[in-house]
């Protein structure tokens, strides 16, 4: 794993990440990296976002909320990363976390919600 471009990270400082959802919550950017995935070869821009609202205690939304969150956000931060990086990227993937988990680590008690997209030229392509 790696950050991406530290001109998509100050791209996401601004507080240009933040964008109207539908569901209405507001999350925060956690972390955006390019990873190369081994068993396939293919560059995945990964977007997670710390949304505390999701948490199973005390959290106010399920994933059939939050849904139309992710598409959002895969059209908005997540096409506008892969425009600010050269990468080949196969794949873009959105999670809404409760917590700050570090990646690749297991947490049971944390809610994530995960979503991934094929980057076309018409958007985000649900997977």
């Amino acid at each position: 794993m790696k950050a991406i471009l530290s001109a998509c990270l100050m791209f996401c400082a601004t507080g240009l990440c933040a964008a109207d959802l539908p569901s209405g919550q507001d999350v925060t950017l956690q972390d955006t990296l390019l990873e190369e995935q081994s068993a396939t070869g293919e560059t995945w821009l990964v977007l997670r976002y710390l949304a505390p609202r999701i948490a199973r205690e005390g959290g106010d939304l399920s994933y059939d909320d939050v849904a139309l969150d992710l598409d959002a956000l895969c059209e908005t931060d997540g096409l506008e990363a892969l425009r600010l990086t050269s990468a080949d990227v196969a794949q873009i993937v959105i999670i809404l976390m409760d917590r700050v988990v570090p990646r690749g680590t297991p947490d049971p008690d944390a809610t994530m919600f995960i979503s991934a997209y094929e980057p076309a030229e018409s958007g985000c392509i649900w997977q």
